[in-house]
């Protein structure tokens, strides 16, 4: 079953909940979470698929610990999520149950995306899940995440959860309303474009549980919309917002999608993967990418930076400006050695025959 959203047909949503609505003075807000759930139940009873990517854990560990977030050190960070998210998950269950609605818990790290393999899984869990009727709870999984291997804010992973999960909508409960222009003293209602005009309204901003603000909130709306999908940021502390959302009354800032969609493989290359290198290539190659949907050539290559192999995922840049990620037909070392060179030429350069492409269209996406 589908709703409509703003002219498109809603079939799955991504709720995305702050640290800051979650827990008041040191504990779960229960009254919050119950208004909370009660609205995602709603949802479901309308038809749609509802995953939930929830902050607080480490938070909430802290004050149980009785620990100043901002003092942690890494393995009090790490043992602050193990007792929060415990703690936490242990509330969702107990709301979820009072309407009849199971929960389940599901924690990520970068590198459940990374890995073609490893996305294709999870991927396939979320969504059996989510034929069995239940809500899925996301979070990091903060217990065992690192620098190398952490999302880094729950903002970026709910986008990337949307991508996951092929969701057509992603909504960012925060304590702000929506996206301001401060200068007007007013709130946004719509952005048809996240431009440099957009990005430069943003404040910084962030609350003492919480790891992101505005700006990893529009950046979040930024990948999900460049995807083919909506997105919106709202108030979460306003009365039925979710509700409201889906009967079309103008409720925090609304980010349209772009008109195209991006296939799966396609999302996983231009925001899940991890690169291994970068390409640097000149105007008219990024030209013909963008206006054209054009293959890479070796003759639009103008450098190559990092030791990678042919298959693996690499960025492709204009100067400093990144452009498209794509998997690449070469290793480093032998588009080093055809960069700027024509593709009938590269055969007598490598003495044999191989790719006429750097990287090919159907493995390339674009990203800006």
């Amino acid at each position: 079953m589908t709703c409509d959203f703003h002219g498109q047909k809603i079939a799955r949503v991504v709720v995305k909940v702050g640290s800051s609505l979650l827990i008041r003075n040191g504990k779960v807000d229960r009254v919050w979470m119950r208004n909370f759930v009660k609205q995602v139940v709603a949802l479901r009873q309308r038809g749609l698929e509802v995953v939930v990517v929830s902050s607080g854990a480490i938070g909430y560990g802290a004050q149980l610990l009785n620990k100043d977030r901002a003092q942690l050190t890494l393995p009090e960070h790490q043992a602050a999520a193990a007792v929060g998210q415990a703690h936490l998950m242990r509330a969702y269950d107990y709301t979820f149950r009072r309407y009849g609605v199971i929960s389940a818990q599901i924690l990520f790290t970068r590198e459940n995306f990374d890995q073609r393999l490893r996305y294709w899984h999870a991927s396939n869990t979320l969504s059996t899940l989510l034929k069995e009727g239940t809500v899925p709870i996301v979070n990091e999984n903060d217990t065992v995440s690192v620098d190398e291997i952490r999302v880094g804010d729950n903002d970026t992973l709910a986008a990337l959860m949307t991508h996951l999960t092929r969701a057509n909508l992603l909504v960012v409960l925060t304590e702000v309303d929506g996206l301001y222009d401060y200068d007007l003293n007013e709130k946004i209602d719509i952005v048809p474009d996240i431009n440099q005009k957009v990005l430069n309204l943003i404040r910084p901003e962030k609350t003492s549980l919480g790891t992101g603000g505005m700006g990893t909130k529009v950046a979040a709306a930024k990948m999900v919309t460049q995807s083919g999908e909506s997105a919106v940021i709202a108030g979460g502390r306003i009365p039925n917002v979710l509700d409201r959302l889906f009967k079309s009354e103008t409720v925090g800032t609304y980010f349209p999608p772009n008109l195209r969609r991006m296939s799966s493989k396609k999302i996983w290359i231009a925001f899940a993967g991890a690169s291994r290198g970068r390409i640097y290539v000149d105007k008219g190659a990024s030209e013909s990418l963008k206006k054209k949907g054009s293959s890479l050539l070796s003759s639009g290559v103008l450098s190559v930076e990092g030791d990678f192999e042919p298959g693996d995922l690499i960025d492709v840049l204009v100067g400093k400006n990144l452009v498209a990620r794509g998997l690449t037909n070469f290793s480093a070392g032998n588009i080093d050695k055809i960069k700027g060179f024509k593709a009938s030429e590269i055969k007598k350069i490598l003495g044999k025959k191989t790719y006429e492409e750097v990287v090919n269209r159907d493995n390339l996406a674009l990203v800006s």
